[in-house]
C-alpha cells in the first residue's frame, strides 16, 4: 500500500513538473524601483533612438548570444516589435547584436565585446584594439546599454573593492550620456563559486544603490537549475553558457522547458525581454500622455536650441518644429499656421515623475500579481 501511494505521489509530482515546464517563461524582477531614476536619465538623452549596445566579454561576443534575437523561434508580437525597434538584423552601426558579435568571415572583430576582458580594461580600452567604453558610447550614442563584466576579473584574482569601483565607473560613463544602463550578473564560476557569488552580490548592491535595471543571470540560472546547472545551462566546468543541450539550441522557442537546457537561449531571451520592459516602463511613458508631453522623453521629437532631432537615427532638421512644441530655451515658436506663440521651458522632471507615480505603482502591482503564480519568481523576492 505504501509503495503504491509513493508511486502515486511521484506521478503527481511529475505531472506538476510537466505543467510548470509548459507554462509561459518569466523573468525575475528587482526588489527596487528603477523607473524614476532612469526616467531622469532618459530626459537627458540626445542619441539614436532604438540603439542598444551589448557590452562585455566572450559571453557577449559569442554569436550564440544573439541567435534567438536574430533567428529564433517562438517570438511573440511584442518580441518582434521590440526587436524591430532596436534594429535587430540591420547589420549596421545601429544594430547592437551585430556590433557585439565578431564576424570571422568578414574579418570583422566585435565593436563592443572582447574575449578575456576585465572591467578595468573595458574602461581603458585598447585590448585587441577594442575602444574604451566611453568611446563606444560616444560613437554609437545608444539609448540602452546591457553591461555584463566580471568573470575575467575573478580569473585575474582582482580585489572585489577594485571591481566595485570600476563597475560604478562603467555605469556612470553610460548614465551621464543619457543612456539607460542595464547591469547583468555573471554566471556561476564553477571553480570559484565563492568569488562569483560575492561579485554578483556586489553587482546587485550597485544596481540597487544606483536604481538600475538588473538582469540577474546568476539567479535565473539557479532558479531553473538549483543543483545541476553545471553541464546543462553552463558548459561542464565552464564559465560560458551552454549552446545546445537535450535537443535545444540558442534559436529554439523560449518555453520554460527549453530555457532550462540552453544557457545562451536563456541569456539572449532575458536581454530581449528586459529591453522591452525598460522601453515600456521608462522610454515610452510620455507617449501615452498625449502631445503635450512631446519632448519630455526619448523617442519623441526633441527640440534643443532651435534644432529638432527626429526619432529615428538621431538626424537633425533645423527649424522643423512640431506644432505647439516646446523649446528648452523658452523662446517663441510658430504653429502650423505660421503664427508666433510663446512656449515655456521644459517641465520639471520631478513633476513628470509625480504624474507617473500612480501609473508605475499600477504596473508593478500587475507584474507582481502575474508573477505570483510562477514558482520561479519567488526566488528573487
Amino acid at each position: 500500500m505504501r509503495k503504491m501511494r509513493a508511486i502515486f505521489l511521484l506521478s503527481l509530482l511529475l505531472v506538476a513538473r510537466s505543467i510548470d515546464d509548459d507554462q509561459p517563461a518569466t523573468i525575475l524582477s528587482e526588489d527596487w524601483n528603477y523607473v524614476d531614476e532612469m526616467t531622469r536619465v532618459a530626459l537627458r538623452f540626445k542619441g539614436r533612438e532604438g540603439v542598444v549596445l551589448h557590452v562585455g566579454d566572450s559571453i557577449t561576443l559569442a554569436p550564440e548570444y544573439g541567435a534567438w534575437a536574430l533567428r529564433g523561434a517562438g517570438k511573440t508580437l511584442e518580441d518582434r516589435a521590440i526587436l524591430s525597434w532596436m534594429r535587430a538584423g540591420g547589420r549596421d552601426e545601429t544594430d547592437g547584436w551585430f556590433l557585439a558579435a565578431g564576424v570571422a568571415s568578414m574579418r570583422r572583430p566585435s565593436q563592443t565585446a572582447c574575449g578575456g576582458i576585465r572591467t578595468d580594461e573595458m574602461l581603458r580600452g585598447g585590448k585587441l584594439n577594442l575602444p574604451s567604453l566611453a568611446e563606444m558610447v560616444d560613437r554609437y550614442r545608444p539609448q540602452i546599454v546591457i553591461l555584463m563584466l566580471g568573470t575575467n576579473d575573478i580569473y585575474a584574482r582582482r580585489h572585489l573593492d577594485n571591481y566595485r569601483v570600476d563597475i560604478k565607473m562603467c555605469a556612470d560613463t553610460i548614465l551621464k550620456r543619457g543612456a539607460v544602463c542595464v547591469l547583468s550578473t555573471i554566471p556561476p564560476y564553477p571553480a570559484r563559486l565563492r568569488d562569483s557569488k560575492a561579485f554578483n552580490e556586489c553587482l546587485r548592491s550597485i544596481a540597487r544603490d544606483l536604481k538600475l535595471p538588473l538582469i540577474d543571470f546568476e539567479r535565473e540560472i539557479l532558479a531553473r537549475r538549483p543543483n545541476d546547472w553545471n553541464g546543462t545551462l553552463l558548459g561542464a566546468d565552464d564559465v560560458h553558457p551552454s549552446a545546445s543541450s537535450a535537443g535545444v539550441s540558442p534559436e529554439s522557442e523560449p518555453s520554460a522547458r527549453n530555457l532550462r537546457e540552453s544557457g545562451y537561449l536563456l541569456r539572449g531571451w532575458l536581454s530581449v525581454r528586459k529591453i522591452a520592459e525598460v522601453k515600456k516602463r521608462v522610454l515610452d511613458r510620455r507617449h501615452a500622455q498625449g502631445p503635450r508631453q512631446k519632448n519630455r522623453l526619448v523617442g519623441v521629437v526633441e527640440t534643443y536650441q532651435g534644432e529638432t532631432t527626429g526619432s529615428h537615427g538621431g538626424g537633425s532638421q533645423t527649424g522643423a518644429k512640431a506644432d505647439g512644441e516646446t523649446n528648452i530655451d523658452g523662446k517663441s515658436s510658430q504653429n502650423a499656421l505660421g503664427q508666433e506663440q510663446p512656449i515655456s521651458r521644459i517641465d520639471d522632471p520631478d513633476r513628470i515623475l509625480r504624474e507617473n507615480a500612480v501609473d508605475d505603482r499600477f504596473d508593478r502591482r500587475q507584474s507582481e500579481a502575474s508573477s505570483a503564480v510562477d514558482p520561479m519568481i519567488g526566488f528573487s523576492r
